[in-house]
């Protein structure tokens, strides 16, 4: 059986990490609609809202709800920033 192609993830809130890990890929939604990243997405920048889900397996998955953030995507590493507020 071929080694499943992962993507490395992080969900940072203002005051702590949420999740780090690695995954097959994340879902989350934006004012389009849903969308997924795999791993070696393009570069890919996003305003989210609703939830996050983070696809460890096939069969595995967490779900992060939020209200918005900020997903960003560069070199097979998404960093979702949550909570963020300005001022």
């Amino acid at each position: 059986m071929a080694k499943k192609k992962r993507i490395m993830i992080q969900v940072l809130s203002p005051t702590k990490v949420l999740f780090t890990g690695s995954a097959i890929a994340v879902t989350s939604f934006n004012e389009q609609g849903r969308f997924d990243i795999l791993p070696y997405h393009a570069n890919f920048i996003s305003i989210i809202t609703k939830n996050l889900i983070v696809h460890s397996d096939g069969k595995n998955r967490r779900k992060i709800d939020i209200k918005t953030g900020v997903l960003h995507c560069k070199n097979n590493i998404v960093k979702v920033f949550v909570d963020i507020t300005g001022e």
